[in-house]
């Protein structure tokens, strides 16, 4: 039984190293991911969350922190 489960194992992890061992060539166009990278597509940008804690806001606080973000 023991070696049974060991055979098992051994051809799931070599089906498995076959499967993603692949040959996946791909062509790349460097012009494209180049301008992409200098200016990334909308869906893929980063975005913040902001928020507060129990109404712990104010005016000049909002300022300060926009302005820190901007600099």
């Amino acid at each position: 039984m023991r070696n049974i489960k060991f055979s098992i194992t051994l051809l799931f992890v070599a089906g498995m190293l076959t499967v993603s061992c692949g040959d996946r060539q791909q062509s790349v166009n460097y012009d494209k991911l180049k301008a992409n990278f200098k200016t990334p597509p909308a869906d893929v940008r980063t975005g913040v969350y902001w928020y507060w804690m129990h109404d712990n806001i104010s005016v000049e606080g909002v300022q300060k922190d926009l302005e820190a973000m901007k600099a």
